[in-house]
């Protein structure tokens, strides 16, 4: 009786905070469902604050009982844009009501972790989910989300180095020829003594061809596919079950 209360109790507070906007943002670790003790708790509040430093954006993890009359996708949409949290951000949702998950991706956070990004996220933590071990499969995916946000940076910075190093080449070329006082000859017209050279045949002779082909690369995508909240703000993001 008194644990059916207490769940009660957290889809009332949770229907509150779906609804009800915040100013003050709220704990980046919002484990309603206990799923883990508040020892670990505090452990992941202080990974997810990395985040904020490192890449300018809110790492937020959310489990719930259930998410009521809503999809997990619009309950974990909802829940990042009424709890204060960055616009740049994301948010991990675990449902145990109905076992499922989603990840909401937010800002600028939609073009770092595109669908493939997700995808490969999915196949490395929620194999931990399925077993049970919450806080294990938690702590694999604050490992492993700073490879992706890592490298899209780091594409980037190649491309910005691309672009100055093609700069710098220009600049090189037009300083060399600025030097360079010498120009070349495009005949033999100088060296050449009046009447001295007589061409009797002319004849061009085309002895083989040959002709390669290459197969067009296929087009991949890897963007990000996005869906509107109740609200009409913009989300990545990926779900499932687990």
């Amino acid at each position: 009786m008194k644990r059916k209360f207490a769940i009660c109790l957290i889809c009332l507070l949770l229907a509150a905070l779906m609804v009800l906007p915040v100013s003050a943002k709220s704990s980046r670790i919002q484990d309603f469902a206990n799923l883990m003790t508040s020892e670990e708790d505090q452990y992941l509040e202080q990974w997810c604050n990395q985040f904020d430093i490192q890449y300018t954006m809110d790492v937020v993890i959310l489990t719930v009982p259930n998410t009521m009359d809503f999809s997990p996708q619009d309950f974990a949409d909802n829940f990042y844009e009424n709890n204060g949290y960055a616009d740049d951000g994301l948010i991990f949702l675990l449902d145990m009501g109905s076992r499922r998950w989603h990840i909401s991706t937010s800002g600028t956070a939609i073009e770092a972790l595109s669908d493939r990004d997700l995808e490969k996220i999915e196949q490395k933590i929620i194999p931990y989910f399925s077993e049970g071990t919450y806080f294990d499969g938690f702590c694999k995916f604050l490992d492993i989300l700073p490879n992706y946000l890592e490298e899209d940076s780091g594409g980037n910075l190649l491309l910005a180095a691309l672009i100055g190093a093609g700069i710098a080449g220009i600049v090189l070329l037009i300083m060399r020829s600025s030097m360079n006082t010498k120009r070349p000859q495009r005949s033999a017209d100088t060296y050449e003594i009046d009447g001295s050279y007589h061409l009797n045949t002319h004849q061009d002779l085309f002895l083989y061809s040959r002709l390669s082909k290459q197969a067009k690369p296929k087009e991949t995508s890897s963007g990000s596919t996005t869906h509107r909240s109740s609200s009409g703000r913009s989300h990545g993001g990926r779900g499932g079950s687990f």
